[in-house]
């Protein structure tokens, strides 16, 4: 579960990825910041979906 920093932290930076385009080292790199890399790491279609190029 994440702390109130950890989860402030997290916003902020989600709000930054939906302003800008993340690549894996991108979210690899966050996962390190916030101290989440299982999230991220474990969540298979998050880093997959963006070798598809789709926007989403």
């Amino acid at each position: 579960m994440l702390n109130t920093e950890n989860k402030d932290r997290l916003i902020y930076a989600l709000t930054l990825a939906i302003e800008a385009k993340f690549d894996a080292g991108d979210w690899t790199k966050l996962a390190y910041e916030i101290n989440e890399v299982e999230a991220i790491e474990g969540h298979g279609r998050l880093i997959r979906s963006l070798n598809w190029g789709d926007p989403d």
